[in-house]
């Protein structure tokens, strides 16, 4: 049976867990209170740190919509691998800016010298940048992102997934303890979980819940191809 008929038949138009585009990720991303706490009542700059995998692209993402919704000026750009400079010439009252650990020490110092003059830097690193703004007293919020996605987050993060997509009445969901089961195995890894995840709902025959029970036998014949 054709992928898109099997996903109708479980209330989907497809699979909820495949790559999401930016725009996608921009309103299915789920904010989490401390930082909507820092975004909302400080004009502090903000560091999201974390491994790759862990959720810094989606989280940015997800601040950048916030701010278009709240009328900010914001504007958001992605350094790719092998890109050493960022493009931007005049930043807006929020730059948000992903991968700068990839930016030349010059274009780190560019950047400074245009924050300096009084746009708000939100940004993703894997490599701690808080001495450039100690060095220019520059008040500087750091979050490390593994330390955010707890179970309830995770749910809610889920579940914003299968109601964008679920196209009738389904009793397909994520469960709590199916959360559980997930940081068992992939710890903070959100990347891991979110592949999982599209695998085991790729080959979902009737439509059930994502529960402990479900991954967990869906697991086993992985580990045992692996073995």
């Amino acid at each position: 049976m054709p992928d898109f008929l099997r996903f109708q038949r479980l209330g989907f138009s497809c699979n909820p867990f495949r790559v999401l585009t930016n725009e996608e990720w921009a309103i299915l991303s789920v904010i989490p209170s401390p930082i909507l706490d820092i975004i909302d009542n400080t004009n502090h700059h903000l560091q999201l740190i974390g491994d790759i995998g862990r959720g810094k692209t989606t989280l940015l993402l997800g601040i950048y919509s916030h701010f278009q919704q709240c009328g900010v000026d914001a504007s958001y750009e992605y350094i790719p691998e092998g890109q050493r400079h960022f493009k931007t010439r005049q930043l807006p009252d929020v730059f948000l800016l992903d991968e700068v650990q990839r930016l030349t020490w010059r274009e780190r110092r560019r950047l400074f010298k245009q924050v300096a003059q009084g746009a708000r830097l939100i940004f993703s690193t894997h490599r701690d940048m808080q001495n450039g703004f100690q060095r220019r007293g520059l008040a500087l919020e750091i979050i490390d992102v593994k330390s955010l996605y707890d179970g309830q987050i995770l749910l809610e993060m889920w579940q914003r997934r299968l109601d964008h997509f679920r196209t009738g009445d389904s009793p397909v969901c994520l469960t709590t303890d199916g959360v559980e089961f997930l940081l068992d195995v992939f710890r903070n890894d959100r990347r891991s979980m979110e592949r999982f995840l599209y695998e085991a709902f790729q080959v979902l025959e009737t439509p059930q819940p994502l529960n402990r029970a479900y991954l967990s036998d869906f697991r086993k014949p992985i580990r045992s191809e692996q073995a």
